[in-house]
């Protein structure tokens, strides 16, 4: 039989995972904007409670490409020195082409 005490697959650690501020605070503002809605009846605030209160449980951002990242960063090869050249005038350089 399997062991019932698995490791957590990718979703549940991202759940689990480590709760930082941006997280706390969407949390908050889910909690928030759901009394909102309970006390005025609004379904927009409804709906932005469940939308904040996704990305809080899940631990997404707006876009997941674009907020939640779970990559570490890539390193960046350092190549040394750096030539440049002087670039001039543009309109000095067209009348040197003629």
């Amino acid at each position: 039989m399997g062991d019932a005490k698995q490791k957590p697959d990718g979703m549940m650690r991202q759940m689990r995972g480590p709760w930082g501020p941006v997280r706390w605070i969407r949390l908050a503002l889910a909690g928030a904007l759901l009394m909102a809605g309970i006390y005025s009846g609004d379904a927009v605030a409804y709906a932005l409670a469940a939308f904040l209160g996704l990305q809080a449980v899940l631990n997404f951002g707006c876009c997941e490409s674009a907020c939640g990242t779970g990559l570490p960063a890539a390193e960046v090869a350092d190549d040394g020195d750096v030539a440049y050249e002087e670039v001039g005038d543009p309109a000095q350089n067209a009348a040197q082409r003629r």
